[in-house]
């Protein structure tokens, strides 16, 4: 391994365009379908399904894209090929 930067990863936007393309390809057609559900219960003046629709996509896109990086790191680190190091301590995050 070597030391390079870490990635600027951080949270997918909670918006629905970004939740979308942060998804793979197998779960777009459930998110479009329960996104447009929810939408049309907005239009009745109810936003609560729009806010749990979001929030459940939003959180699973987020540990969609953690596990592909993870994935990723591992195929490279068995490769023998660098991948980023985190350039912070425990302490840095006990802070």
């Amino acid at each position: 391994m070597s030391a390079q930067p870490v990635h600027a990863h951080g949270p997918i936007p909670r918006d629905p365009k970004a939740i979308r393309a942060a998804l793979a390809e197998e779960f777009v057609a459930d998110f479009d379908a329960e996104y447009a559900s929810a939408l049309e219960q907005a239009k009745a003046l109810s936003v609560v399904e729009l806010n749990n629709v979001l929030d459940q996509w939003w959180m699973f896109a987020n540990l969609f894209d953690g596990h592909a990086r993870m994935v990723e790191y591992g195929t490279k680190i068995l490769a023998g090929e660098p991948v980023p190091v985190a350039d912070f301590t425990l302490a840095d995050l006990r802070a």
